[in-house]
């Protein structure tokens, strides 16, 4: 067998890697394509499959979210701009809408979503593997309360953050997060930033920064489904550009921002088997 043999087969395997590692998946609901009125019962967005079900307050509302201009994000919404809101006098119990994701995202997830609290008492935000059958706020949840944040753990109990912000209400905000499923046997190691600079977001990023660390087994073996809550006695917040990937490229794909993460040990091999056939190529004689 020649070298130049292993070399293409070699680099053909790694191409055949990032082919799938760029299909991998990806989730982008901005709600813009939706009719206003009752979430439940509609689909639309990318990644996703079904329609919403569950809780009928949830309602997609006129008007989009926008991120604090110093965290620089500038993901675009195309369609009407449209967001979601829970309606009034609605409570944990009847808030949250949800939905099947298209395939399962594991290993390093990226995501965001923009949240408005828009008073004292309104709650608002996403979560992870809620039960399809609940009304319920359930699942892995990430949620604003009026002025402050809410993370639940893998029991479904409050998880207690690194930094707690002070969210500015009637203002929209950034949320982004990674979550590492599986990164300790099955515990999960999630990072959570508020209104980051997603010009210079890192993992090792403190500002803005809310959790870093594992928060136990907080999405199972992966992201399977996605809902949306939102309740309070004067209407829930409002939650809009909601955006989940695993790609090579998930961090930019959620914040515009961030550098590819390439498979070291592929790249390695790649390279090994290629630098013998460069080496002989060039103690070749030329005429």
């Amino acid at each position: 067998m020649s070298r130049s043999w292993i070399v293409a087969a070699s680099c053909a395997a790694v191409g055949a890697l990032f082919a799938t590692n760029a299909n991998a998946g990806q989730v982008v609901v901005d709600f813009n394509d939706l009719n206003t009125g009752q979430l439940a019962g509609q689909a639309g967005g990318t990644g996703t499959t079904g329609n919403w079900a569950a809780s009928t307050v949830p309602q997609v509302v006129a008007g989009n979210v926008t991120a604090p201009a110093a965290t620089h994000y500038a993901l675009a919404q195309s369609g009407t701009a449209q967001s979601v809101r829970g309606t009034s006098g609605s409570n944990n119990n009847d808030g949250l809408s949800n939905r099947a994701l298209a395939s399962t995202l594991n290993g390093t997830v990226w995501f965001s979503f923009l949240v408005n609290p828009n008073d004292s008492g309104a709650r608002a935000g996403i979560s992870f593997n809620a039960l399809s059958t609940t009304n319920a706020a359930s699942g892995a949840r990430m949620d604003a309360v009026g002025s402050g944040f809410f993370l639940s753990n893998a029991a479904g109990g409050n998880a207690t953050l690194t930094n707690t912000p002070s969210l500015t209400l009637n203002t929209g905000h950034l949320v982004v997060g990674e979550v590492i499923v599986n990164q300790s046997g099955t515990d999960d190691y999630l990072r959570l930033w508020v209104d980051p600079d997603v010009q210079t977001l890192t993992e090792s990023t403190t500002a803005g920064q809310i959790f870093n660390g594992l928060n136990g087994d907080w999405v199972g073996n992966g992201i399977t489904a996605l809902a949306v809550q939102s309740y309070g006695t004067t209407g829930g917040g409002t939650v809009d550009a909601v955006r989940i990937s695993n790609n090579p490229t998930a961090q930019s794909d959620v914040t515009g921002f961030g550098t590819p993460t390439p498979e070291p040990g592929s790249l390695t091999l790649c390279a090994l088997a290629a630098a013998p056939l460069i080496a002989r190529r060039r103690r070749q004689p030329r005429d």
